[in-house]
């Protein structure tokens, strides 16, 4: 997964706690990591906060309800999530 996510700016829809995006986190350009739990999105933001990663973001939302406008992605993950 860090050779996928290497320099890319990823999405990944269904991140729980961020267990996979602190696998690539490290390597990416950048990071939209969403899910419905807030309780585990709240986490996984304090992790990536004690790392001191900016280019990663965590929002507590559906699917469904992701509104990204123009930004555009090179790689969209959705482990466990269908």
């Amino acid at each position: 997964m860090d050779r996928l996510a290497r320099g890319a700016r990823v999405l990944e829809i269904g991140t729980g706690n961020g267990r996979l995006v602190f696998g690539y986190g490290g390597t990416a350009r950048s990071v939209l990591a969403i899910d419905v739990d807030a309780d585990a999105i709240g986490r996984a933001r304090g992790r990536a906060a004690r790392l001191g990663w900016s280019h990663v973001r965590f929002a507590a939302i559906a699917a469904q309800e992701l509104d990204v406008g123009r930004e555009r992605f090179d790689l969209a993950l959705l482990a466990w999530s269908l």
